[in-house]
């Protein structure tokens, strides 16, 4: 991870010494804590002025209580506030990585945090991304930037293999590896609450807009509740409203999907291959799970269904081995808004435009670790050449951020390169200039198609009468228009819902106790249920050269008042939260497909963060007394990686640095090294003598993460 520098003329006596050494090595040492300076050194958490939770919430006072705590322990954080747009460009665009003087709010940014939902059917759809270390921005979305080799390793075999026992082992693995060397810390996991008008019926908040099928709009139940409300009074018949959150809308072509507000419109207008459903066959509780009642699903009933496929993949032998060839089977009469016959053609060109990164689609990365080309076998049915196993295929191309098909036909004659600045996308009509993205959007596979927009205040979507679905027996039903309307205020979106001025929406906050008693009315329907994703994450930028210390992120993992977060602040969201990890979830399972054999893929032996200031301060002191000219002893004398152990890896690492002096070292990002365990500036002889004594010491402590 290192460059390799040329070794001075002492090597062989070295490599000899070192054997000899290795043999009667000291292990153990003890370490003094010291009280932190006011400030060691300063930190930005950039965040949306949304306080509240949720993908684009901005998580206020979770900073507020973390802030001085930190501070106890030597790091000043400070808050950056901004809109949407602005926030999106410092941590995930223009300055994902900067360091530079020029970046927002000073150099870039440093924590920000952002909500990370993960499909509950499997692991695979939006992890791989953010954590191979190939696939930074703007290919993927590894924004930290997280750099290590091992941890590609384990998730790849982990998620790229249909025996269920290996991949149990992989990914447990992986998941304690990524607690040992965090380039985020997860604070909770946690359960939310649905409402929703009681004429609302088989919707459900888990697969949100992917799955409508099971929608309907219950008349009778309207006729008898809505006149009560005045929110409801003069609404069309047959029209469900939807209250969206302050995220605008970017662009109208799926490849560039980037916020929910796209989410919610594209979902209801596009299609996929596949899409998240609830296996209904696999009954849980009393009364069983139905669409039009509660109980809601539990998790692992979650599940893909053939959508725009006629079937599931079925997996042969490829040129890559065995089930690395996905032969799919398409459904035939289905036909795009504007007449035309959807097809094979329509599947290879969404496909390759996707894994062409010169076209900036956002799901590059999702199938470039999995998909190596598309070829069409006839006009409804594919092959795709896989590059390893992948049992999540169908969950991939589930993917509405970016995989839902789009139309050769009308896109074949643009250069890849101009696609995400065409009028498909951003809605500006080329022949007047005006903005209309109604006219010039793209034809829908969907049941709804566009036919109405006013930025801020809109969206209007209409029955798609060509859908195909309605032939297979699928809904929405009794469903002619659905109405997505921005309300910002999650305050304001709770207040709607109690006047049936929207009948559900996203992100409604109100305190437990409210929801609990809104469940008391029979106008609404109120439920609980698990979320499933990270909260929030707490993105670190390993490009910091605080945070590229792993003894500092391991010092703010436990510095979090996580019981103190979970007691005192969400119950006033209306969250009901449980401690962290990764972002793989308690929920996650996986079944065998040949031996049936069903496991969990939540590694339920790993501890969550402790919060505990005493270790938080050992941590740090490890970052300390590594700084050159301080008193090396009390720091991790021959841990040269900063892994918390002394082997020989770090032998290595002063090996290959012999003669070098700190400026002389390669930096990468979360990767830091220092050979210099005398802290004298210069790595030499009695730094191996320093290794050796302390060979098999872990740090800062004993049994520490």
């Amino acid at each position: 991870m290192v460059s390799i520098k040329s070794w001075k003329p002492l090597r062989n006596v070295l490599v000899i010494l070192a054997s000899l050494v290795l043999v009667g090595a000291i292990a153990g040492s003890s370490l003094v804590t010291v009280q932190a300076d006011p400030s060691d050194f300063s930190l930005w958490a950039v965040v949306t002025v949304d306080p509240y939770w949720g993908y684009y919430g901005g998580y206020h006072d979770v900073f507020y209580m973390i802030m001085p705590e930190l501070e106890k322990i030597g790091i000043d954080l400070s808050i950056a506030m901004y809109d949407q747009y602005t926030w999106w460009d410092i941590t995930w665009e223009t300055y994902w990585n900067s360091s530079s003087a020029d970046a927002l709010p000073p150099c870039g940014w440093d924590i920000f945090p952002a909500e990370y939902w993960l499909m509950p059917s499997a692991p695979s759809l939006w992890l791989e991304s953010i954590i191979y270390s190939w696939l930074l921005p703007p290919d993927g979305a590894n924004v930290f930037p997280y750099m290590n080799e091992k941890s590609d390793d384990l998730l790849y075999k982990g998620l790229h293999t249909f025996d269920a026992s290996d991949r149990q082992k992989y990914l447990w693995d992986w998941q304690e590896l990524f607690m040992h060397d965090p380039p985020m810390i997860n604070i909770y996991y946690s359960k939310v609450y649905e409402v929703e008008s009681i004429w609302l019926q088989g919707f459900d908040p888990v697969a949100w807009f992917m799955e409508v099928s099971q929608m309907r709009f219950n008349e009778t139940l309207f006729d008898e509740w809505a006149p009560q409300f005045p929110g409801s009074a003069g609404r069309d018949p047959y029209t469900l409203v939807f209250g969206l959150g302050w995220e605008e809308v970017w662009g109208f072509n799926n490849l560039f999907m980037n916020t929910y507000t796209e989410d919610r419109m594209d979902d209801l207008k596009d299609e996929t291959l596949y899409d998240l459903t609830i296996d209904t066959s696999a009954p849980v509780g009393d009364p069983p799970y139905t669409w039009w009642e509660t109980p809601p699903a539990e998790m692992w009933q979650y599940c893909v269904k053939p959508v725009l496929a006629a079937e599931q993949p079925i997996f042969l032998d490829g040129p890559h081995g065995p089930d690395t060839l996905a032969r799919i089977f398409l459904r035939d009469n289905v036909y795009w808004s504007d007449g035309v016959p959807f097809n094979a053609s329509d599947v290879k060109y969404t496909l390759d435009t996707v894994l062409n990164p010169a076209s900036k689609a956002v799901a590059y990365g999702e199938l470039e670790p999995t998909v190596e080309s598309v070829i069409i076998k006839n006009a409804t049915c594919v092959d795709l050449v896989l590059k390893a196993e992948s049992p999540d295929l169908g969950n991939l191309l589930s993917n509405e951020w970016g995989c839902a098909m789009v139309p050769w036909h009308v896109l074949k004659d643009v250069d890849i390169r101009d696609l995400k600045g065409h009028a498909s996308n951003t809605g500006y009509d080329p022949e007047t200039g005006l903005f209309d993205p109604v006219k010039v959007c793209l034809p829908a596979l969907g049941p709804f198609k566009l036919t109405g927009y006013a930025g801020g205040e809109y969206i209007e979507l209409s029955k798609n009468p060509d859908y195909f679905g309605y032939d297979l027996g699928w809904g929405p039903y009794d469903v002619d228009k659905m109405i997505l309307k921005w309300i910002g205020d999650p305050a304001a979106r709770i207040a709607a819902m109690k006047t049936h001025e929207i009948d559900f929406g996203e992100y409604c906050t109100a305190s437990i106790e409210d929801f609990e008693a809104l469940s008391e009315r029979e106008d609404l329907r109120v439920w609980q249920y698990d979320y499933p994703a990270s909260h929030p994450p707490l993105w670190l930028n390993l490009d910091s050269p605080y945070l590229s210390n792993r003894y500092v992120r391991q010092a703010i993992a436990h510095a979090i008042p996580r019981e103190a977060i979970l007691n005192e602040i969400l119950p006033s969201w209306g969250v009901e939260g449980y401690p962290g990890k990764t972002f793989i979830l308690p929920h996650h399972y996986y079944t065998d497909p040949v031996t049936k054999e069903r496991v969990q893929l939540y590694n339920t032996e790993l501890e969550p963060y402790e919060n505990n200031l005493t270790k938080a301060e050992m941590y740090m002191d490890m970052w300390r007394y590594a700084q050159e000219g301080t008193d090396h002893t009390l720091g991790p004398v021959g841990d040269a990686d900063f892994s918390g152990v002394v082997r020989l890896d770090d032998f290595i690492l002063w090996a290959t640095n012999f003669g070098t002096e700190p400026t002389d070292w390669t930096f990468l990002p979360g990767n830091d090294i220092d050979p210099d365990f005398d802290n004298s500036g210069l790595v030499n002889l009695d730094d191996f003598i320093e290794w050796a004594a302390n060979y098999g010491t872990y740090y800062p402590f004993e049994g520490a993460r």
